[in-house]
C-alpha cells in the first residue's frame, strides 16, 4: 500500500552566500511505492480497505492511481462515499482539498513544480517558466497528446536542494535550464 505523510515539519534553511535564514513548512506530500493495484476494478479496490471513514485518503490514492488518467472520477468519489457511508459532498471536499488529487483528467506524466518561498529564492519560477515553454502549456493543463500534465506544489519537502519538481514519484532537485531540458527529454522518448 501506498506510503502518505501525514506530518508538517518546519526546518531553518541558511543559502550559500546568504546572511538570512528562511523558515521552510514542509507540507505532506505523497511519496508512493509502484500501484498495487494493477487494472482492478473500483469494487475490487474498495473491498481492499476496511470501510471506515479514517480510510478515506488512502482510498482516494488508490483509486486515483488506479485510473489510466490519474485522476478521481465522479463514479469513483460516488461509489467510495456510498462504501464509507458519507456524503459525496464531503468526500468531494476532501478530494478537492489536497493537491494531490485531480478530479480532471491528467497526463502519464505529472510535472509538479514546487513554488514555496525557498524554491522561488532559488529561482523556481525561472524552472516553472521553462517548462512552460518546453512543454507549450501553463500550470494546471495537460499537453494535447495527453503525456504530461504541469501543476504548481506550494513545497515538495526538498528545500535543502532547492529549485525542485517532481515527475509522478520522482524527485529533481538542483535544477536549471539544462537540466530541465535533459529530464523532459528523457520522459518524451519513454
Amino acid at each position: 500500500m501506498a506510503a502518505v505523510f501525514h506530518c508538517i515539519i518546519q526546518i531553518f534553511i541558511t543559502f550559500p552566500n546568504a546572511k538570512e535564514t528562511a523558515l521552510c513548512t514542509v507540507i505532506p506530500v505523497r511519496f508512493c511505492k509502484p500501484n498495487p493495484y494493477g487494472n482492478m476494478s473500483t469494487k475490487e479496490i474498495l473491498d481492499k480497505f476496511e470501510a471506515r471513514q479514517d480510510n478515506l485518503l488512502m482510498i482516494l490514492h488508490a483509486l486515483q492511481d488506479n485510473h489510466p488518467q490519474n485522476y478521481l472520477t465522479e463514479e469513483a468519489l460516488s461509489d467510495a462515499a456510498k462504501y464509507l457511508k458519507l456524503t459525496k459532498s464531503s468526500v468531494y471536499g476532501v478530494a478537492k482539498y489536497y493537491s494531490m488529487f485531480s478530479l480532471k483528467p491528467r497526463g502519464k506524466y505529472i510535472i509538479r513544480v514546487c513554488v514555496s518561498p525557498v524554491c522561488e529564492l532559488m529561482k523556481g519560477k525561472e524552472v516553472l517558466a521553462q517548462l512552460e515553454e518546453t512543454l507549450g502549456i501553463i500550470a494546471g493543463e495537460t499537453t494535447p497528446c495527453g503525456r504530461f500534465s504541469l501543476e504548481i506544489a506550494e513545497c515538495l519537502g526538498q528545500c535543502q536542494e532547492a529549485p525542485s519538481m517532481m515527475i509522478n514519484d520522482k524527485v529533481f532537485n538542483h535544477l536549471d535550464s539544462k537540466k530541465v531540458n535533459e529530464v523532459i527529454s528523457k520522459y518524451r522518448h519513454k
